[in-house]
């Protein structure tokens, strides 16, 4: 295998869940008067926003974790019948999985929601590390998580390479020293250039071989 370990992000790269999310923030926060525009999604997706980036922008003055709560409340009452992985994705982890590669999970929610949707989606035993949102102190662009996800796998982080579609993501994985694969969100327009710093750019995880990560790991 051309690297020692394969990083992906969970929601937008792997799961169909964006546009989950932004009925959910809606919800959330529309009794505050917050009017979630596709402006505003955009920007969110394309940064990792949180709920706690959403309180500061609109200076929300109301509990935090009850805010969280209720939105990952919401998302586990949704995905039972609404979650899918997105094309390409379960035919490339089975391939990766074939050839007895590392592969690890690097998200920016909350463990609950990783589990649930690994659960969801039949996943158990696919990822061989999970790194969730209470596992780092700073968080994408920051590589802490994907430096700590190379860490439990013990592997160098320059043999891993990383699948992000935000441009925090990307970030985060080139400053941990990885090759990033960039993928076009097919849910949210995130711009042009959202994926401009990423070593191999392309259109969704169906569009994948084994042979780009040959190449990939040669540049």
């Amino acid at each position: 295998m051309p690297f020692d370990a394969y990083l992906f992000d969970l929601d937008g790269t792997l799961i169909d869940s964006h546009p989950l999310f932004l009925e959910i923030y809606r919800e959330v926060l529309g009794p505050f008067g917050v009017s979630v525009t596709d402006a505003d999604w955009q920007h969110s997706v394309r940064n990792s926003w949180g709920m706690t980036d959403w309180v500061k922008k609109y200076g929300i003055d109301t509990d935090l974790a009850e805010l969280a709560s209720r939105k990952n409340s919401l998302y586990l009452d949704m995905i039972a019948d609404r979650l899918d992985a997105l094309p390409g994705v379960e035919r490339f982890l089975i391939e990766l999985l074939k050839e007895d590669a590392l592969l690890g999970l690097v998200s920016h929610s909350p463990r609950v929601n990783i589990d649930a949707s690994i659960r969801c989606l039949d996943w158990e035993g696919v990822f061989h590390v999970r790194i969730g949102n209470e596992d780092v102190t700073r968080h994408k662009p920051d590589p802490e998580g994907f430096l700590l996800a190379a860490e439990k796998l013990e592997v160098d982080p320059s043999r891993c390479v990383v699948f992000e579609d935000s441009t925090s993501g990307i970030r985060a994985g080139k400053a941990a020293g990885m090759r990033v694969v960039g993928l076009r969100n097919r849910s949210v327009d995130l711009g042009p250039d959202a994926l401009a710093e990423a070593d191999l750019i392309v259109g969704g995880m169906d569009e994948i071989t084994l042979a780009h990560l040959q190449k990939l790991a040669q540049v």
